[in-house]
């Protein structure tokens, strides 16, 4: 039988203060007509955006603002085949004047088949053209009664300043490390260990953190960093270039590394600053933690992790990669006593 309870508010995690504004706004019946749903990919935008037009749509909303999760209009929310829910996509890379006057301008005067809205979600509408724009601006300044507008972006930057002036901006906020962490271990089962790893690389998406604690080969891609980092620990001069030709030859997975890299020099900061595992991201790897401890002052720990945290910099400018990685090779290297 088919699961019907994804969309409630109370199994969004984190971002109080948004789920109650919404829940208000569906329970009173005094939802704004245009919204921007803003957040990186994978913090939950596609689900609060769903859970609340769940809500609108609900024909027994509960006391709390939470749908009921068992009317006809809650199902077809929960299967996206909701008669009154228009979801907006783009026929090509980006969302252009024909696929919001086909998909959005068309329909809006359009009264609602059953429910007591009309609700278009856009997908990915920061993607929209100029002239995309402008066409939905007309409709968005005068709506139709009983019309909703919930657009999802992962850059509210993109849009014009006369469509930002006509939505109300949502931005879900990242969530922290603990949180997440804890989410995979109660809910999912997940090892403490994994689950640290995991969610210290998601920064802040859960989505990204359930992905990752699914995929092999992220755990396959940390431990090949760490072994890059142990045995840059002990390379002379030909092994150093050695190790930069390495990075060059996963050259895809240059990000992974990198930030592995940084996880590992961070914690044994961490480990060199209070003594203990308190602070310790990977708990797994503590041996080879306390032996480069012993390795490094703080000073030249602080002046690592700034070396590869320059690194990722650089790599997002389309910078020599090669020269970008010896570089922060030869900056850890100088450091080590």
């Amino acid at each position: 039988m088919t699961d019907y309870n994804k969309y409630f508010f109370k199994n969004i995690i984190g971002n109080d203060e948004l789920k109650k504004n919404l829940r208000s706004a569906a329970l009173y019946s005094r939802p704004s007509h245009s919204y921007i749903f803003n957040a990186p990919g994978g913090m939950g935008k596609h689900t609060a955006a769903l859970t609340f037009a769940k809500s609108l749509q609900c024909e027994n909303i509960t006391q709390s603002g939470e749908p009921c999760g068992k009317c006809s209009s809650c199902i077809g929310v929960e299967s996206e085949n909701n008669p009154d829910m228009i979801f907006v996509k783009a026929t090509k890379k980006t969302i252009g004047i024909d696929d919001i006057r086909e998909q959005v301008v068309n329909k809006a005067g359009i009264k609602s088949f059953k429910y007591r809205y009309k609700i278009f979600i856009i997908e990915n509408a920061d993607t929209m053209t100029v002239a995309a724009q402008n066409a939905l601006l007309k409709t968005i300044e005068e709506p139709p009664e009983n019309c909703v507008f919930i657009m999802l972006s992962e850059n509210y930057e993109r849009f014009l300043p006369t469509v930002l002036s006509r939505c109300v901006l949502i931005k879900l906020m990242p969530l922290g490390e603990t949180v997440i962490s804890s989410y995979l271990q109660n809910k999912c089962g997940i090892e403490a260990s994994r689950a640290d790893i995991c969610s210290s690389f998601a920064r802040g998406s859960l989505g990204k953190a359930l992905q990752l604690a699914d995929s092999e080969e992220f755990i396959t891609s940390r431990e090949y960093a760490l072994s890059l980092i142990f045995e840059l620990n002990k390379s002379d001069l030909i092994g150093m270039y050695e190790t930069a030709d390495k990075f060059e030859e996963n050259k895809d997975k240059t990000e992974i590394y990198l930030d592995m890299m940084y996880l590992f020099y961070r914690d044994v900061l961490m480990y060199k600053n209070f003594g203990n595992d308190r602070f310790i991201t990977g708990k797994d790897k503590m041996a080879q933690i306390r032996m480069a401890a012993n390795m490094y002052e703080k000073r030249d720990l602080f002046r690592i992790l700034d070396a590869v945290s320059a690194a990722m910099t650089a790599l997002t400018r389309n910078v020599n990669y090669k020269m970008t990685i010896e570089n922060m090779i030869f900056k850890i290297k100088e450091k080590k006593k």
